[in-house]
């Protein structure tokens, strides 16, 4: 991209996600592959997100780099849609609600927009804490715990991958050039 638009500004946005999550959903997608060989050659806990973004950096040292965890999206997502259109933080979006629908129920959504159009948060900080209030009461627990069931994955081995992602999401959060999109 720098590249093909040398006189043009370039910057990057980036939703990584937790291994735990991130390779069941890309094993359910695939569907000519075992288990086996779709793992063949990977090794869960050694995949590090800080690795890449650090090889992007070292490679555009001047280019903006955005990242945010894919799991905080539903609480972030007007500060994510400010940060990729470039608008100012105090920009008001429309639609930035529409992320929720699939995970929140039709009484939680209508609620949560009549309770936004009556108590309209002065920050961002104050909206995210109004969305995680309604999604811990109307969140579609359906749509938003993923199924964790692969050869070999059980519960400690899926929080193993978790701490050693929490981690990673720290390195990266303090990675120069890099900004950080946090709930």
């Amino acid at each position: 991209m720098v590249g093909l638009f040398p006189d043009h500004h370039v910057e990057f946005h980036l939703a990584i996600r937790n291994p735990a999550t991130f390779l069941p959903a890309l094993f359910e997608q695939e569907k000519d592959l075992s288990y086996d060989q779709f793992i063949d050659g990977i090794t869960p806990h050694k995949l590090r997100w800080s690795e890449m973004i650090a090889r992007i950096r070292r490679a555009l040292p001047k280019v903006p780099l955005t990242v945010w965890c894919d799991e905080d999206t539903p609480l972030i997502w007007p500060d994510v849609l400010r940060a990729v259109a470039g608008h100012m933080p105090e920009t008001m979006l429309d639609g930035t609600l529409d992320i929720l629908s699939p995970i929140m129920s039709k009484e939680g959504m209508t609620r949560l927009t009549d309770y936004l159009h009556s108590h309209a948060p002065q920050t961002s900080s104050q909206q995210r804490r109004v969305v995680a209030a309604f999604l811990d009461k109307y969140a579609l627990d359906d749509q938003i715990e993923v199924e964790l069931d692969l050869p070999g994955w059980d519960e400690e081995y899926t929080e193993t991958l978790t701490q050693i992602y929490d981690h990673d999401v720290v390195r990266i959060a303090e990675m120069k050039g890099v900004t950080f999109l946090t709930p």
